[in-house]
């Protein structure tokens, strides 16, 4: 005849646990002996009283992407962090513990994240390089490898966990500039007596590129063009329709054309005309007299070719003379170097 025991695992309003590898095999006896005092069957029960503080541990993730923007015409870095100082629960079951002090609970880095909010959360992925655990902030590196299974220590505590990613200059667009230096020069011919210029056509100068192979160039930068007014060892103008010279680029192909003006005029001379009126007067028995008045008209430049213009000739006077000649000697010069040619007009009445 075999005999098995009764558990009782509850004493005292507490409630302990079996200990099966110090009770007896399976709780019987297989047979039974005819000496009672052989037929014993002993049971062993344990409690644990965990009297360890409670522990909590709140883990949160958060994202540093640096990246390159435009500013004031300029390339400068730039930072976006993810949700503040606190960082994001990415997971709520492996990112929260409770439990008590002295338990270790496995931190789960979270490495993907959608940073530019163009995809699911696997659009790029992050490099964990620090954390911080109550107010300290840890380095992660390959000297300071992240050690995931974490002691916790009584009471409430909070880990962030710090990654970055460098999205360089993914978020702005890219620009070329091609600039273009034209020479215009303008030669002064005679046409019909009067001095016009000519525009030749125009030569090209050297060009000059902004954003063309390893020299990037981005949308909103400024570029700054320096003028170039000499051109085959002669100077030129500035034409007053250019663009201005700092230029600020749009997205994809941008150009400009600056154009220079040299003006090759004819010499100058300045002409002075003198109008000399003889009035001739016949009394009433026949007798002559005469009054001369001159007068000077005000000084005049011409190019050399042009026609000089004299006052019309007035009513009732008659042209006698015109004394012009293209030769020095034949100039009268006074001492502000200007040049006299003389018509004489005289009229009789």
């Amino acid at each position: 005849m075999s005999h098995t025991a009764t558990l009782e695992p509850i004493h005292d309003g507490n409630t302990y646990v079996i200990n099966n590898a110090a009770s007896t095999s399976g709780y019987k006896i297989a047979t039974l002996d005819k000496d009672a005092e052989k037929n014993v069957i002993e049971l062993y029960y344990d409690i644990t009283k965990d009297n360890r503080e409670v522990a909590t541990l709140n883990v949160t993730h958060k994202y540093i992407t640096k990246k390159k923007t435009v500013k004031d015409g300029k390339v400068v870095a730039d930072v976006d962090s993810f949700n503040g100082e606190n960082g994001e629960v990415r997971d709520t079951a492996k990112d929260r513990f409770v439990g008590k002090a002295g338990d270790i609970f496995t931190v789960t880095p979270v490495y993907d994240y959608d940073c530019d909010g163009a995809g699911p959360i696997s659009s790029e992925t992050y490099e964990l390089v620090a954390y911080m655990y109550g107010n300290k902030e840890y380095k992660v590196d390959s000297e300071h490898p992240f050690k995931p299974n974490l002691e916790v220590e009584p009471g409430s505590h909070s880990m962030v966990l710090i990654y970055e990613f460098d999205r360089d200059t993914k978020d702005i667009k890219t620009a070329t500039l091609e600039v273009f230096h034209k020479y215009i020069k303008k030669v002064m011919k005679i046409v019909n007596g009067t001095a016009k210029y000519e525009e030749q056509p125009a030569q090209d100068g050297p060009k000059k590129t902004w954003g063309f192979g390893s020299d990037k160039k981005y949308e909103g930068e400024i570029v700054k063009v320096q003028p170039e007014k000499k051109f085959n060892n002669e100077d030129y103008t500035e034409s007053a329709d250019n663009p201005a010279t700092d230029i600020t680029l749009k997205a994809g192909e941008n150009k400009a054309t600056y154009k220079y003006v040299k003006e090759e005029p004819l010499p100058q001379m300045t002409v002075k005309v003198i109008d000399h009126y003889t009035d001739i007067t016949i009394n009433e028995v026949g007798q002559k007299s005469k009054t001369t008045l001159d007068t000077d008209q005000a000084p005049i430049s011409y190019y050399v070719g042009e026609d000089v213009k004299v006052k019309p000739i007035p009513a009732g006077y008659i042209l006698k003379e015109v004394t012009v000649s293209l030769e020095k000697k034949a100039y009268n010069v006074d001492a502000e170097g200007e040049y006299f040619f003389c018509s004489t007009c005289s009229a009789e009445r």
